[in-house]
């Protein structure tokens, strides 16, 4: 299955277009080693999104009242013999500007990593908030459903999908 019954988003579709977006880049990401990128359609943890240095995990975000799909975005995961601390929610994002977040993250983090002793480090100083920021910005560019309507399709979704035909929905 693309995704369990309490998925939100396809996060397989999702995976496709970071590795797309990251591939056509003309930055060399080789020098990031052992990072660990984990995305997962619903808030339980089978994607293991909790343990990623960057996760994300399905949400719903709406415009004008219309739903398209969204992830939150967590980091801070420390994995290791009696260090171990879960990642945090730190902001929320649409899911198709999460492979253009992606690759602005790892750029500015290879731009200053070499200032830093870890990654952990970079987090604290500047990555966090780092995250904001580019989240907010993209929070900002979200169309109306009229002039883009594909935005509001998840990555991977059949025609006439969840987003696609739920044009607003009351929590």
């Amino acid at each position: 299955a693309q995704t369990c019954k309490l998925g939100i988003c396809l996060p397989r579709g999702l995976s496709d277009e970071i590795r797309s977006r990251l591939a056509d880049s003309e930055i060399d990401f080789s020098s990031i080693q052992d990072f660990q990128l984990n995305m997962s359609g619903c808030p339980n943890t089978c994607g293991m999104h909790h343990i990623a240095h960057l996760g994300f995990f399905g949400k719903v975000s709406r415009k004008e009242g219309v739903l398209y799909p969204a992830y939150y975005v967590l980091a801070g995961s420390r994995v290791s013999a009696g260090k171990t601390e879960y990642a945090h929610k730190v902001s929320e994002i649409a899911a198709h500007h999460i492979p253009d977040f992606v690759h602005d993250f790892l750029e500015a983090y290879l731009v200053n990593m070499d200032e830093y002793k870890d990654y952990y480090e970079y987090l604290e100083d500047e990555g966090e908030a780092l995250i904001k920021r580019l989240c907010d910005g993209y929070k900002e560019d979200v169309p109306e459903f009229d002039k883009k309507p594909e935005f509001f399709v998840d990555f991977g979704a059949k025609q006439g999908g969840f987003f696609a035909t739920r044009r607003s929905l009351y929590f």
